[in-house]
């Protein structure tokens, strides 16, 4: 076989590759607000777990804080606030920042948790209930002090946490499950997580009730052979047939256009190199 064959086979064969290695959804940037997260796990039997995926790049050493108690309904700076007793849960992201798209699941929350990225610890009575419960996710000074709700989600409905004054919206950003099944035991997204380009689209397969697999009743359904069990899927959240060379993409400040030269240039040296060879050896 002639060398420049052999040139334009392999040209061919990393452009395909490339072409389909996908990358993770691309969001809007940070987590800062509404809908930058969005809980795609949840258990209420045995010690309680929590999946959620990011919908927004963390900054480093990041904070985000769940937490079991009401919200009084009110704003935040204008006497809103939790009720008393519950607990919290504060994961820390790792030092180098996680991309949008990543799942996390947090693991026996109402003992002694623990992460599948970052690190996790738990404070006060923190315990997921079966029964009329609502777990927020928020940004704050401290567990007890929110700056920025990030998403709710309810088992039942909001009558035993609101989520007036949080800035969530039902639906879009913050989902009840009682329309499916009320006082929902074990729940987890069971939809596509490679289907769609933007966080913004992936955020409403997951706030659809429908895109999710449940079990309710009594006894531990968390680990008995009928989905959902745990753990929870943490496969992250793609763009299908998204352009990224060498582990670099859009989202992290290499544009989709300097990657495509990039592959020009490389396809030219290759080329080139062949037929300077050719010339050389004649």
């Amino acid at each position: 076989m002639r060398k420049n064959s052999v040139a334009t086979i392999v040209v061919l064969i990393l452009t395909t590759m490339i072409l389909w290695l996908p990358t993770t959804a691309s969001s809007s940037g940070s987590i800062a607000g509404p809908g930058d997260i969005a809980i795609t796990g949840y258990n209420a039997d045995g010690n309680d777990n929590i999946a959620f995926v990011l919908l927004g790049d963390t900054t480093p050493n990041q904070v985000i804080y769940f937490s079991d108690k009401e919200w009084n309904g009110n704003p935040i700076g204008s006497g809103g606030a939790f009720n008393s007793g519950e607990g919290f849960i504060k994961w820390t992201a790792p030092s180098t920042p996680l991309t949008a798209g990543t799942v996390i699941e947090i693991s026996d929350a109402s003992t002694t948790p623990s992460a599948t990225k970052g690190t996790v610890t738990r404070t006060g009575s923190f315990n997921i209930s079966g029964t009329n419960e609502v777990l927020y996710g928020y940004l704050g000074s401290d567990e007890h002090t929110p700056t920025a709700f990030l998403t709710a989600f309810a088992n039942n409905d909001f009558g035993s946490g609101s989520i007036n004054g949080t800035g969530l919206t039902e639906g879009t950003n913050a989902m009840r499950f009682d329309s499916v099944d009320a006082d929902v035991d074990v729940a987890e997204y069971a939809g596509s997580r490679n289907n769609q380009s933007t966080a913004a689209d992936y955020l409403a397969q997951i706030m659809n009730t429908g895109n999710w697999t449940h079990q309710d009743g009594s006894g531990d359904q968390s680990n008995d052979g009928t989905s959902p069990d745990i753990p929870f899927d943490v496969t992250p959240f793609t763009k299908p047939n998204a352009i990224t060379f060498a582990g670099m993409t859009a989202s992290n400040g290499i544009s989709n256009g300097l990657l495509i030269a990039l592959l020009a240039g490389f396809s030219i040296l290759l080329f080139g190199g062949f037929w300077l060879r050719r010339r050389i050896t004649r």
